[in-house]
């Protein structure tokens, strides 16, 4: 018998049937998280790792985005502190430059690492963005630089061609204040989480095509 001549009764019942069967697959990936069983113990804990900015970028404090603004600003005492037993780094930017903190404090336990950064604007003289934003830079590069030198200054953000002109003057100026300028970025961007490209790479993935160019 062909599709077209099916009685209606056999079809909805038939739709129901998948569609039931469906829902109850997709009951049993809710619930067994994903059949975690196929995934060795640490492609588990990578699977399960949770972001937090507040630790990770130091949001609400040393990061600043239009929504922790509204509840409290910079905070320059603590995330402009020297040390004088340390080196000291400054990190400017946005979430570019504020993703680079934990990993750079791990790695570099010997160095203090003060951090400026917000959502809103580039690290440029001249900038323009969001008012959060260009408090934060005018905090750094009008009141905190002239009056203390640091070791180094880290210059990051999500930079694209015409932004380029405007580093050469910003970098001048920032001279006057640290030994050494260094430009991180753009850092890469990815069309999904990380840590689900990182347990698809240990599965034999490919994860080339989850990266934005």
């Amino acid at each position: 018998r062909s599709l077209g001549r099916l009685p209606t009764q056999k079809v909805l019942l038939a739709g129901a049937g998948m569609m039931a069967t469906a829902a109850f697959c997709g009951l049993v990936l809710v619930v067994s998280n994903g059949f975690p069983g196929r995934l060795t113990a640490e492609q588990q804990k990578i699977a399960n790792f949770k972001f937090n900015a507040a630790e990770m970028f130091q949001e609400g404090t040393c990061f600043v985005t239009p929504e922790t603004a509204k509840i409290r600003g910079f905070d320059a005492e603590h995330c402009l502190k020297l040390s004088d037993q340390k080196r000291n780094y400054l990190i400017l930017g946005d979430s570019h430059a504020a993703h680079l903190w934990l990993g750079l404090k791990t790695d570099l336990p010997d160095i203090n690492f003060l951090q400026a950064t917000s959502s809103g604007c580039l690290p440029t003289l001249d900038t323009v963005g969001e008012r959060q934003c260009l408090e934060v830079r005018k905090v750094a590069f009008e009141k905190f630089l002239p009056n203390h030198k640091v070791d180094k200054i880290i210059l990051a953000a999500f930079w694209t061609y015409p932004d380029l002109a405007a580093i050469p003057r910003t970098v001048k100026f920032l001279k006057q204040y640290a030994d050494e300028i260094i430009i991180v970025g753009p850092t890469p961007r990815y069309n999904i989480s990380l840590p689900r490209i990182l347990v698809g790479r240990y599965r034999g993935l490919d994860a080339s095509t989850t990266i934005e160019r």
